[in-house]
């Protein structure tokens, strides 16, 4: 089977990668936010704060 290895948690050095990175996981944390609200017919919020 196929995966994706865990990566250490560290600081991206340069600040395209970092801000892509933040993009993609923002992203798919809202993908997540609109499959739970979808499945379960709730209301969902999600708050994101970047500096």
């Amino acid at each position: 089977m196929i995966g994706r290895r865990k990566l250490p948690m560290e600081l991206i050095m340069n600040k395209k990668a970092r801000s892509r990175t933040l993009t993609k996981r923002i992203k798919g944390l809202k993908n997540k936010t609109y499959e739970l609200s979808k499945l379960h017919g709730i209301n969902t919020l999600l708050i994101v704060a970047a500096a």
